[in-house]
């Protein structure tokens, strides 16, 4: 059986465009369902189409029953695998294909019978899902076209408006509107019809964010019954990645989890200055990291690939519902690479989609806006999260930058990541990245904060270790003398019962390699790594920012998430322990941890 990849998006991601600029590549080869159903299989003879731009899933689907339509992808689904099977097995096959149908006409969503057909196939199998996904503002963008599903915009309104008086009653059961106009009428003030024009396109925006979940959920289901990757990634990824994610199967994939708020803070602080499209350099920084590690055969999904979370505030006004704005902010940097940017240039930020009457706003339409933002809100905690479940590797780059902390959001998905880790493989592992510096001040804050929780998690860790090795009243007096007396390791060997006690050497050596476990549970405490998570992830450090991006550095990163075994992690974790007891200044491992404990005073 012919290896494919199902290759699905929804409405509005460019699917067919990205399938046909990927049949361009002499090494992949591309079939479009869609595409073979309105050129090889309709009749265009039953549909009023009156020119062949008219010739689209939008006239399908309005016009044409669910059955007829179902009919009509099943022919087209069998003419793609059969041209699929066929397809030299040095190239890449791909299937691309839209999993959920929308009809305008009659307002319905319904699933294509994908998985049916996919399990019936004796001629292909499924190798991997990837579902392409972008943000909504882009996808309507591209969904308003004259001839696309929301291009007649003045009907829509015309039809809105008239719906919505039927509603309240303000129209009567004879009388109508005129199909195609928007009849202004005496008893809609201008302010009424700017609000109906912002429900009318918030509602379609929010359509499309069920649209684009039931594609992601229908894509996630379909690769859990075929046992095989899936991946969820954003038009607004490097092209070179995607390639990589469908050539390479011996790529892996990792979510990328970082601060978001604090850049886009620091964005909104320069705007407000005069100075628009300034961004800190963790910003750039997080594109660059991605580009670098695909250079090692590690894909990166990040979740900037869709921004939507981007409203600004009325912020001359304290009501609650006032301070709810329309108008979205400087969209997160798109890598000029991309595979799909921004759906219009000329409005990279969207303002005629929902805030054309920004200066009048009424309560209605501020609750609007908080409904909109909330149900955005909702969005990205599952979208984010089913990123950290789909993508067995997980990097947190730069967490305490901006801010000697851990953000909120970074935290929950380190906390979701430990939490799988009872149903996941032994890949299933985290790298942090950190700038010495920034790690550091996380570290002298974290003591200063929860310092008894250090100093137990620290013990914890030194007796753990420990068992086994020596007897429990001398693991306490490794503690109680070395950790909180300051003495000397080699000064309490002797008085140790434990057969190791009379060979000096390698009692010291386990001690200081205990202490060595101690500091890793202390920077993963630090860094908000639940404790039945610790074994599964490492530290990687640099001495600058821009060493982050340091080849050398990147290459370990790759090296440890192609071959993530518990040696690989034993090392990288010997390795940073010691480079961050030098730049702490402690003489030894143990006074690191007399100092992170609060029984000595800090060296920096």
């Amino acid at each position: 059986m012919r290896k494919v990849t199902v290759l699905g998006g929804a409405a509005g991601t460019s699917l067919s465009d990205v399938g046909r600029r990927l049949h361009e590549l002499p090494s992949i080869h591309v079939e479009d369902v869609e595409y073979i159903l309105l050129n090889d299989v309709v009749e265009w003879v039953n549909f009023h189409s009156p020119g062949d731009e008219y010739r689209n899933m939008n006239t399908v689907c309005s016009q044409a029953t669910r059955a007829e339509v179902i009919g009509y992808w099943e022919a087209a689904f069998s003419i793609a695998v059969d041209r699929l099977s066929a397809v030299p097995l040095e190239h890449t096959a791909v299937l691309v294909t839209h999993l959920t149908l929308f009809s305008a006409s009659r307002l319905e969503f319904y699933a294509t019978p994908l998985l049916r057909s996919l399990d019936r196939s004796t001629q292909i199998e499924v190798r991997q899902v990837v579902v392409l996904i972008d943000d909504i503002y882009d996808m309507f963008e591209r969904l308003s076209g004259s001839l696309d599903l929301y291009g007649e915009s003045d009907i829509a309104l015309g039809e809105h408006v008239s719906h919505t008086k039927r509603l309240t009653g303000a129209l009567g059961d004879n009388e109508t509107t005129i199909p195609g106009e928007v009849a202004v009428e005496e008893d809609l003030s201008p302010s009424e019809l700017a609000s109906l024009e912002i429900e009318l396109n918030v509602g379609i925006l929010m359509r499309l964010l069920q649209w684009r979940r039931s594609e992601m959920l229908g894509c996630e289901e379909l690769a859990r019954h075929f046992s095989c990757r899936f991946t969820v990634f954003g038009v607004k990824h490097e092209f070179g990645a995607l390639q990589m994610l469908l050539e390479d199967e011996s790529a892996v994939t990792a979510y990328i989890s970082h601060k978001i708020t604090e850049p886009r803070i620091e964005n909104l602080r320069q705007d407000a200055l005069g100075r628009p499209g300034v961004w800190p350099q963790l910003t750039t920084d997080l594109n660059a990291v991605a580009g670098g590690l695909r250079q090692h055969r590690v894909v990166v999904v990040q979740p900037t690939a869709i921004d939507e979370l981007r409203f600004t505030k009325n912020l001359g006004n304290s009501a609650r519902l006032d301070r709810y704005s329309g108008r979205l902010s400087e969209r997160w940097p798109v890598p000029a690479a991309a595979v799909s940017k921004v759906a219009s240039d000329a409005s990279p930020r969207y303002e005629h989609m929902i805030d054309r009457a920004r200066t009048d706003h009424d309560s209605y339409r501020q609750g609007l806006f908080g409904l909109f933002q909330h149900t955005i809100y909702d969005e990205i905690a599952f979208r984010d999260h089913l990123l950290v479940s789909c993508n067995e590797r997980l990097l947190v780059f730069r967490p305490t930058a901006l801010g000697a902390y851990v953000s909120g959001g970074v935290e929950e998905e380190i906390g979701h990541w430990a939490n799988s880790l009872a149903f996941s493989p032994s890949t299933h592992v985290a790298a942090f990245v950190h700038y010495i510096n920034e790690l550091y001040g996380a570290l002298k804050k974290a003591r200063l904060d929860e310092g008894p929780t250090l100093s137990f998690n620290a013990r914890q860790a030194v007796t753990q270790s420990l068992d086994g090795i020596f007897s429990a009243v001398d693991i306490d007096q490794i503690w109680t003398v070395c950790v909180e007396r300051g003495t000397p390791i080699d000064r309490v060997i002797p008085q140790l019962t434990s057969h190791l006690g009379r060979i000096p050497s390698q009692a010291q050596d386990r001690i200081e390699l205990a202490m060595g476990q101690a500091i890793a549970v202390l920077v993963s405490t630090a860094c908000k790594v639940p404790g039945s998570a610790v074994a599964h992830a490492t530290h990687f450090l640099s001495a600058s920012e821009a060493d982050c991006l340091n080849d050398a550095l990147l290459s370990r990163i790759a090296a440890y998430f192609h071959n993530p075994t518990s040696n690989a992690i034993e090392a990288e974790n010997q390795r940073y322990v010691g480079e961050l007891v030098d730049f702490a200044g402690a003489g030894s491992r143990v006074e690191f941890i007399r100092m992170m404990s609060g029984f000595a005073e800090m060296a920096r």
